[in-house]
């Protein structure tokens, strides 16, 4: 499908889902989607408001709380860490003077350089439809919050009645806005930048390309699951407890976003399908007692849990070198990343679980351990 828009507009929401990672620190999806706009010479639209709130979102990015809870994770492991080589000081010291905020705004400035800045609408528009509820205002709840997005949305609208733009891609996960450009003129709509990039681009070289190295990307994807944090969200887990993984297994991938697709590489990503075996210890609530008023365990008693055949699905970046001969290649999976905010949460839904009581004994003998660790 050819990519037939002549400008984009980006919405805070959809940016958010990404973490504002303007870099390409956790994931190449927002520098791989401008590089595509820039490569199809499609135009960039902004607005004051809309480049306000990006600026505001920016500032407390999830990537800040990455960065923060890094700090604290060499705080608590100092120890450690020392083991290896890394001093934790430095490594503190050095993750404080990073600056996540500062290089996030120089690239959001750089990508939205020569973007279009739309001007405001009239208010009278916008607050007749306020009045009127119409969207992006509706009936119900804290009308007042939507002013910020009326005036981002009536600015586009207007932009689309003066030429020589004909048509518009609004990226929004926001109901309020697809309802607001339901029924404009040349304005299409989609829910987030993965749809965008599959809208812009063809996914059968990757299917193809895939199909060539299959073996080696679902090993890939092991190899790095293996080195990943895991979670039982059905238990509680004591803060000292970790879900120990025995054995990984990578079943599938499917549903394919093409991020970057050049003559011999192709980047995307992927939501890879994993069978996992494992253990940890969880508090049994059947048989600890749980002070209501206080709302804390007056009493904890724990159980060790084993379990075969957890499911998850994981989201993967995918990088792939190729030489197209005859319409076969010869494909190398050259980096794959794992891209998950904290842990990975097991389903156990079908799986197999056991549960053993634990002693007093053995409790108290792991209690004697971690005081003098």
């Amino acid at each position: 499908m050819d990519f037939c828009f002549d400008a984009v507009v980006i919405d805070t929401s959809a940016l958010e889902s990404y973490q504002f990672d303007f870099c390409g620190w956790t994931t190449q999806t927002l520098p791989s989607f401008f590089d595509l706009l820039t490569e199809k010479r499609v135009g960039l639209l902004n607005h004051p408001v809309l480049d306000g709130e990006i600026r505001k979102h920016i500032s407390h990015s999830q990537l800040l709380e990455k960065v923060n809870g890094l700090q604290q994770n060499f705080h608590r492991n100092k120890e450690f860490y020392k083991l290896i080589g890394i001093s934790p000081e430095d490594a503190i010291k050095r993750l404080s003077e990073l600056d996540v905020v500062k290089k996030l705004l120089s690239k959001y400035n750089e990508l939205f350089e020569g973007a279009t800045i739309l001007p405001f609408s009239s208010p009278d528009i916008v607050f007749e439809k306020y009045f009127s509820s119409v969207p992006p205002f509706s009936e119900n709840g804290n009308k007042k919050s939507e002013f910020p997005d009326a005036f981002i949305i009536e600015s586009v609208i207007g932009f689309l009645k003066s030429p020589p733009y004909k048509n518009i891609l609004v990226i929004s996960k926001d109901g309020d806005w697809k309802q607001a450009f339901e029924n404009v003129e040349r304005a299409s709509f989609c829910e987030s930048i993965d749809d965008a990039l599959k809208m812009i681009q063809n996914t059968e070289k990757i299917e193809s390309v895939v199909a060539a190295c299959e073996e080696d990307i679902l090993e890939a994807i092991r190899f790095q699951a293996e080195c990943e944090c895991y979670n039982l969200p059905e238990y509680e887990i004591p803060e000292y407890a970790d879900v120990e993984i025995a054995s990984i297994e990578v079943k599938d991938i499917g549903c394919f976003i093409p991020l970057r697709i050049t003559p011999s590489t192709v980047v995307f990503k992927s939501i890879a399908q994993i069978i996992v075996n494992g253990s940890t210890r969880i508090i049994d609530e059947d048989r600890s007692v749980w002070d209501h008023e206080d709302k804390e365990y007056m009493y904890v008693s724990y159980s060790d849990l084993s379990f075969k055949n957890g499911h998850s699905e994981i989201e993967c970046e995918i990088s792939i070198e190729f030489s197209p001969e005859d319409n076969d290649y010869t494909a190398r999976v050259t980096d794959t990343k794992i891209l998950e905010e904290y842990a990975i949460d097991i389903d156990l839904d079908g799986a197999d679980i056991t549960f053993d009581d634990c002693s007093e004994d053995q409790l108290a003998y792991e209690t004697l351990l971690e005081d003098h660790r």
